[in-house]
């Protein structure tokens, strides 16, 4: 199967969005472990990266849908 060149930065991050969330949990919880964030600023960066994730996936798909 060959996917076309205008979706596969939409792919690429797709696939990525579960280890993006695994490791985005793990280095959040690190951190509050380890004293460096609170709990509420551990739970914002989780949150974060992974929205960011997703509206990246958004955005390129509306812009190469055209």
């Amino acid at each position: 199967m060959k996917i076309e060149k205008k979706w596969l930065r939409i792919v690429s991050l797709a696939l990525s969005l579960p280890a993006t969330i695994f490791v985005s949990a793990w280095l959040s919880r690190l951190l509050v472990v380890e004293g460096i964030l609170e709990k509420w600023m551990g739970a914002v960066l989780f949150l974060t990266l992974v929205c960011n994730s997703i509206f990246l996936i958004v955005f390129y798909a509306i812009k190469n849908k055209r």
